[in-house]
């Protein structure tokens, strides 16, 4: 899923080292490609960085989908699994054994990310890795900012549009609640106030998808 975003004005490009893009690359099984699923925009360098350890990648652009859609939340205020399904646009059987989350959940409410983490895991094979990045600065840029993976280390931050927000700053024990599904292997933080976090899918490997 890639659907065309009103924001369009990119400015404010530094590059940062990422170590949890480097631990998640260590842990990937020698000789195997491997299905990656990619929470940004479909970028090209992306794309290439991932060709020599996938099979298949999957881009959905998923803050893009969901204000596109005006924020859809249920009556009830949480996301079931037919709002989720309609957000996204991989197939029932898929299988992935990486998910880049990106800045994504410090966009969303903990229940959010808790739906979505749980809906995901059923997506996962055995020993499937999410990479997430979490601020704990006062601020963070009004739309998730837009990552080029430049390297196994360097990851380029673009940010999209202008204006800023609150920044939920959520805590370790809060993203231990957000992620039913997942455990942390790696936690790393960075000299910006932004905390990278390796996250590996937990037995049941099997669940049934929705």
């Amino acid at each position: 899923m890639s659907k065309a975003s009103s924001q369009t004005s990119v400015t404010e490009s530094p590059t940062y080292r990422s170590l949890a893009l480097g631990a998640l690359l260590q842990q990937l099984e020698a000789g195997r490609l491997h299905t990656v699923l990619d929470f940004g925009a479909a970028l090209e360098g992306n794309l290439k960085f991932w060709s020599p350890y996938a099979s298949r990648i999957c881009f959905e652009d998923f803050y893009r989908t969901w204000e596109e859609l005006g924020f859809p939340r249920p009556a009830d205020g949480s996301f079931d699994a037919s709002t989720l399904r309609d957000l996204f646009s991989f197939n029932r059987n898929d299988r992935f054994d990486v998910i880049l989350t990106w800045d994504l959940f410090n966009y969303m409410e903990p229940e959010h990310t808790q739906a979505i983490a749980g809906f995901l895991s059923r997506y996962c094979g055995a020993g499937a890795m999410l990479f997430a990045l979490l601020s704990s600065a006062p601020s963070i840029p009004l739309h998730p900012n837009r990552f080029r993976i430049l390297n196994q280390e360097q990851v380029l931050y673009e940010k999209v549009g202008s204006g800023s927000r609150p920044c939920p700053r959520y805590q370790p024990r809060d993203v231990a609640r957000m992620m039913p599904g997942f455990h942390v292997v790696n936690s790393f933080l960075l000299r910006h106030g932004v905390q990278e976090y390796l996250f590996l899918r937990q037995e049941e490997p099997n669940a049934v998808p929705v």
